[in-house]
């Protein structure tokens, strides 16, 4: 299974898009909060499409609880499945709280039952053994077609041990 561990503001939740609802007379809220840009949200399914991933959300959002934050995936519409969301540590940074997730649901299983993740935050709070794994956004603009690509081609690498096609006997 391939995971995107997702945060929300300054991926999906961009300042910049909040303003500009709120100069046209639009509301820029609804019941969970700042709405999400839609050209992010619309890059999220991209991903999930080409990579079939789950999503762990690794957001400070999280603290609204799993019940709520079904509710606001399934309200809005939001692409993909909402699979888990990371523990809340105070001790840990954001890549502490992520690898802890991982060591706790199977990503060193034989065979692995997590076989690809990739982190997509505007802050870089990750442990160094995860940076191969990190896309980060700009608070500005949020998860844009640049970060997609990015996330792809984490998220279908080949698995270090992993067979490719070049690696297969001719």
């Amino acid at each position: 299974m391939k995971i995107i561990f997702l945060d929300i503001q300054g991926v999906l939740y961009i300042n910049d898009y909040k303003r500009s609802l709120e100069q046209k007379g639009l509301n820029a809220f609804d019941i969970y909060g700042p709405k999400f840009a839609p050209p992010c949200v619309q890059n999220l399914e991209k991903l999930i499409e080409t990579t079939q991933a789950k999503i762990v959300m690794s957001s400070s959002w999280r603290i609204m609880g799993w019940e709520r934050a079904i509710a606001l995936w399934q309200d809005r519409q939001l692409p993909g499945e909402l699979i888990s969301l990371t523990g809340q540590f105070p001790d840990l940074n954001r890549g502490g709280e992520i690898y802890q997730w991982l060591q706790e649901n199977g990503c060193h299983n034989e065979p692995p039952t997590i076989t690809q993740y990739v982190i997509i935050d505007d802050n870089n709070t990750m442990l160094q053994s995860q940076q191969d794994n990190f896309v980060q956004t700009n608070t500005h603009e949020g998860f844009t077609q640049t970060n997609l690509q990015q996330a792809i081609d984490i998220l279908n690498r080949p698995r270090p041990n992993q067979k490719t096609d070049t690696d297969l006997p001719k």
